[in-house]
């Protein structure tokens, strides 16, 4: 029932914009804005970045969710570097979490684990309690093979967020790679203390 109304919609929005000659150039872009909006709705991105694209060719004053909008479109396409520009945009307008996660997991996905490292040290001065970030932070530098980066950071972590059995041996696993065994018993014998 939901895709017959969404087709329905497609249908008569362009059918208006077809005759939108006679309309004022605002309530074109509205209904050329809504049109994207509905074809991103029914995952039709190939028809929805276009119609985006030639939306903001007209707008004066994109919003925030302008912006997301046409990052997640070309995301959905998955031209991820197109993605980036529009969607930093959007977060420098409203920096919404959801946002900045999608920007991150884009600087995954092309391994560009520095930008990563940015995104994620930005989130975590939003979020210092989300252990996700930390843990995150923690695997890029390790990426980039930094390891008293990642020791930092999750030195950190252990002093910021409660940390599992795992997380924790980790660290002492990492002050034992950067040659500092005696903060590697410390942490164990504490923690095996405090079960």
């Amino acid at each position: 029932l939901e895709q017959q109304n969404y087709a329905k919609a497609v249908t008569s929005l362009k059918a208006t914009l077809k005759g939108s000659k006679i309309l004022p150039p605002d309530s074109i872009q509205s209904l050329r804005y809504n049109l994207a909006q509905v074809y991103m709705q029914t995952v039709q991105y190939g028809k929805a970045l276009p119609v985006i694209e030639q939306w903001f060719k007209q707008e004066k004053k994109p919003t925030a969710d302008a912006w997301y909008l046409k990052s997640l479109a070309y995301y959905k396409l998955n031209r991820f570097t197109s993605a980036i520009a529009p969607l930093k945009k959007a977060i420098a307008l409203s920096p919404h979490e959801d946002w900045s996660v999608l920007l991150l997991s884009i600087h995954l996905e092309q391994k560009h684990y520095r930008n990563a490292a940015i995104v994620l040290n930005r989130l975590l001065d939003l979020y210092p309690n989300k252990k996700k970030y930390w843990m995150h932070l923690t695997d890029v530098h390790l990426m980039l093979k930094d390891y008293t980066k990642a020791l930092a950071t999750l030195k950190l972590a252990y002093r910021s967020v409660p940390l599992v059995e795992k997380d924790i041996l980790r660290l002492a696993q990492l002050y034992m790679h950067k040659n500092i065994p005696l903060s590697a018993a410390e942490i164990l014998l504490a923690n095996m203390q405090s079960k």
